[in-house]
């Protein structure tokens, strides 16, 4: 196994985790603690997630073959391992999540990369987008065009700055149509 830098700058990223995983996660790091401890090696901050527990980090296979024993146990369909990172996207987007978040938490160097990866996940939302400009809308007070005195000074100013623009610039008469066809 080999370690490097990234294929680009955006895959060296901080990303916020859910609750439920720093849970999962703090008790795995107690665990790799407590191991350590009992060989008295002392657990550092460069150290892998995934560790034998003398720090020897796992070969990328055992991980894989790991899941693949998982999945077969719960009695799931074959995945890939690398195939949860997409379900992780396209239920972000299916959920609203704005797609630029998305594409940070995936490391994609642009938001078109994870436009084009997920494109069969958004259809749906822009009727969904329609749906919730319509429940903002409701929000919004509505004034009769006929009553209160905010309506008729809105209705005065505005025909007072057509007739400035119109003023100030004077745009060139056009012909009637009727005038064109006599």
């Amino acid at each position: 196994m080999s370690t490097g830098p990234p294929k680009s700058r955006a895959g060296q990223r901080r990303i916020d985790l859910s609750p439920s995983l720093s849970l999962v996660l703090r008790h795995h790091r107690s665990e790799q603690e407590r191991y350590r401890e009992e060989l008295g090696i002392s657990l550092t901050d460069d150290d892998f997630v995934f560790s034998y527990p003398d720090g020897t980090p796992f070969d990328p296979s055992t991980i894989t073959h790991a899941f693949k024993k998982i999945v077969h146990k719960a009695g799931l369909p074959e995945v890939r391992l690398h195939d949860l990172r997409h379900t992780h996207a396209s239920l972000m987007l299916k959920a609203g999540v704005h797609p630029k978040i998305v594409s940070e938490r995936l490391g994609h160097s642009n938001i078109s990369i994870t436009l084009d990866t997920y494109s069969h996940v958004l259809p749906g939302l822009q009727a969904a987008a329609a749906k919730r400009f319509d429940d903002v809308m409701e929000l919004v007070p509505r004034i009769p065009a006929d009553e209160g005195e905010m309506s008729a000074k809105c209705r005065q100013q505005g025909s007072s700055h057509k007739r400035a623009r119109r003023d100030s610039n004077p745009r060139p008469s056009v012909p009637k149509t009727d005038a064109l066809i006599r």
